[in-house]
């Protein structure tokens, strides 16, 4: 009888026992499938930008898709993150990615209404699905992307899933990600917004139909002020300050994305393709004070015919550009497309000063000898000066800074047209590019071409 009795006490155990083991065997092919499950590899083509040296948006351009869509370069600011995570996955911190209370609770309430009406995703869900871009929504792809989101959740911490919803997720028509919403709905980076404007890009992407300021402002609003207080709730402000938030106004308009240094911008996409965010040593006050200047002189030079401008300031002491201005605006655009900066150009009377120096420092010349400035033909050339007189005799020092073209050409041609072409070569002008015969005496006037 005892040995039946002992028997029959171990046969629970053994069931127990085997029970464990089978789900540390499920366990573990799960978790071997979900890791070798192939994260969606999806990423949007992203906008280029030009920022200044003091951190500011000087110009951005759309993605080669037509799409606004600037990454989250730095942290994102911690009120967005409490705005984001409270509305979207308030349990982000308690589950591995999937909800499954939330997922229990969509069931029935979808069941009850017989559509859908709740849904149950994540934050790490939402980033999969943006990343699983042209998938059909089928229950089988829903399943993927869950068991992604784990995985996801994983191999990334709470604040870089944030960060990558905040730079994937949509806020209606072009606009694809915070950054450039905040700077197309308020006209501002992402860094320096309210309270209420944080909220607002916080539920904007929770649905495609609400994400607009021209139609369903009242839906929209009402999902805004109902993270407000929620965010008052949970102590995020003052009670006191929530009836501010909620009557601030929402943006009437989408504003223009900034255009300060649009040739800059193009300039350091051309140099380095690869690249969408560029950090330039350009100085925005520098930057917008040459623009009025620029705006000014044009308007001038316009009654004379003149309709291009442009200007380049360099720091010579660290060699870099604090200002690029490729051209003045055309007409009522912001800007003209073509880049004088870049575009070869006469070198005019650049090349004299060069003579100068090249010739004192050789020896041909003195700077106060006196240099002929009368009718002259070499080899059939005929050179003019710029007021058509001549001044018989003028010092070598006066035909540069009266910018005198024959005693130039005179001078160019006794000294030796090669010495001072090798010269010019040496110091890599660019668009110096052929030989000393094909540009002769006509170089030292203007006849070869550079950029600025």
């Amino acid at each position: 009888m005892e040995k039946y009795i002992r028997n029959d006490s171990r046969a629970p155990r053994s069931r127990v026992r085997n029970v464990l083991r089978y789900i540390l065997y499920a366990t573990i092919l799960v978790l071997t499938g979900m890791m070798l499950i192939p994260m969606p590899a999806y990423e949007p083509s992203l906008s280029k930008a030009l920022y200044s040296r003091e951190g500011d948006l000087l110009s951005a351009t759309v993605s080669s898709d037509q799409q606004w869509c600037l990454p989250m370069d730095r942290a994102v600011p911690e009120k967005l993150h409490t705005c984001v995570v409270l509305y979207e996955d308030a349990y982000m911190d308690y589950h591995p990615g999937i909800n499954p209370v939330s997922v229990a609770k969509a069931i029935i309430a979808n069941t009850r209404k017989g559509r859908i009406h709740r849904g149950a995703s994540t934050l790490a869900m939402q980033v999969m699905r943006i990343k699983n871009k042209n998938a059909q929504r089928t229950w089988l792809n829903k399943i993927w992307e869950g068991l992604s989101a784990v995985k996801y959740s994983l191999l990334q911490t709470d604040h870089e899933i944030v960060r990558e919803w905040c730079s994937l997720a949509p806020f209606g028509g072009n606009t694809i990600g915070i950054k450039a919403a905040s700077l197309r709905y308020f006209g501002r980076e992402v860094e320096g917004l309210s309270w209420a404007e944080y909220a607002l890009l916080a539920v904007m992407p929770n649905g495609p139909s609400t994400a607009s300021l021209t139609k369903n402002r009242e839906q929209l609003k009402s999902k805004r002020n109902f993270l407000l207080m929620k965010l008052a709730s949970h102590g995020c402000f003052d009670k006191s300050d929530l009836r501010l938030y909620l009557d601030e106004p929402l943006p009437e308009k989408t504003t223009e994305v900034p255009q300060e240094a649009y040739h800059a911008l193009m300039y350091a996409g051309m140099q380095q393709p690869a690249i969408s965010l560029y950090k330039s040593s350009i100085c925005r006050d520098i930057q917008r004070k040459t623009a009025t200047l620029i705006q000014q002189e044009t308007a001038v030079l316009k009654t004379e015919g003149i309709m291009n401008a442009a200007i380049l300031i360099i720091d010579v002491v660290s060699n870099e550009v604090i200002a690029y201005h490729g051209n003045a605006p055309s007409g009522t655009r912001v800007f003209n497309y073509v880049d004088m900066v870049q575009a070869s150009r006469s070198f005019g009377s650049l090349l004299k000063p060069l003579l100068y120096a090249h010739v004192v420092e050789d020896g041909h010349y003195l700077p106060n000898e006196l240099v002929a400035d009368i009718p002259t033909a070499i080899g059939g050339y005929q050179p003019e000066n710029f007021d058509k007189k001549y001044r018989g005799a003028v010092s070598l020092s006066d035909m540069v800074t009266q910018s005198l073209n024959i005693p130039a050409v005179r001078v160019l041609h006794t000294s030796g047209q090669q010495t001072f072409y090798n010269r010019v070569r040496g110091m890599k002008l660019s668009g110096i590019d052929k030989g000393t015969d094909h540009y002769g005496l006509s170089i030292i006037l203007g006849g070869a071409e550079t950029t600025l």
